[in-house]
């Protein structure tokens, strides 16, 4: 709480402040804000950030040539979002490197990452899922284990669950809707195994398998088609520097 001296203390205070009032002044103010590393929004710079924007300043203040504080305000902004697109940039091609250096060591446990995450809506969308398993090489690998193991149950055991056939449903991308009427699996369930691994094992090596060895030199190069979310967001925030 404010006290009675304090109170009448502040107007003295006040007509003592040093706040500049000429506009040589308030362009004075702002350099030496912008020393400090103030940006426009009065958000404080890091320390290395701070010394580009002092810099840059200097070096563009003869092109931009502001001549009023509405113009050196803009001008520094101007300098300011220069430095955080360059420090996106650099951003960018940190994580490239990262990401090129992890498809390298990592590769095919990041595949096979994505292909359990993906293959958790199997059973929500079996259709949609099963073909998009199809569609790269771990994908065809997980397809085939889950048909092995099913076939190694089905041999010892002589049947499966019902777990396990709707998994066997799941994989031959069977919508629940047409469940209820006669399947290729109410036959011989051993041929229809073995029909789905030999058609899955022959698009493994004929198609993916290089396709995924060309998809993997492409993001060593850093080359890859789909982005990373890290660089998404990267580019995103350097867009809203750019507008």
């Amino acid at each position: 709480m404010t006290s009675l001296l304090q109170t009448e203390a502040n107007p003295r205070d006040a007509k003592r402040s040093a706040s500049p009032r000429t506009d040589e002044g308030k362009i004075q103010s702002r350099k030496n804000a912008l020393k400090h590393g103030l940006n426009g929004a009065g958000v404080v710079l890091p320390a290395e950030e701070s010394a580009a924007v002092t810099e840059r300043n200097a070096q563009w203040h003869s092109s931009l040539k502001p001549w009023s504080v509405s113009e050196t305000w803009f001008a520094e902004q101007v300098v300011v979002l220069s430095i955080r697109i360059e420090r996106c940039q650099d951003h960018e091609n940190a994580l490239r490197i990262g990401l090129a250096e992890r498809a390298a060591t990592t590769w095919d446990a990041d595949r096979k990452l994505a292909i359990e995450i993906l293959a958790e809506g199997l059973s929500r969308k079996p259709a949609k899922v099963a073909q998009q398993l199809r569609a790269c090489a771990h994908g065809c690998d997980w397809m085939i284990d889950r048909w092995n193991r099913l076939r190694a149950v089905l041999e010892f055991k002589g049947s499966w669950s019902a777990a396990q056939a709707a998994l066997a449903l799941d994989l031959l991308g069977t919508p629940s809707d047409f469940r209820d009427v006669p399947g290729p699996l109410d036959g011989d369930r051993m041929a229809v195994i073995a029909s789905e691994i030999a058609e899955l094992t022959k698009l493994r090596e004929t198609v993916l398998a290089d396709r995924d060895a060309h998809e993997q030199a492409a993001a060593q190069l850093g080359l890859d088609t789909e982005l990373a979310p890290s660089l998404v967001k990267a580019r995103r925030y350097e867009t809203e520097c750019r507008r």
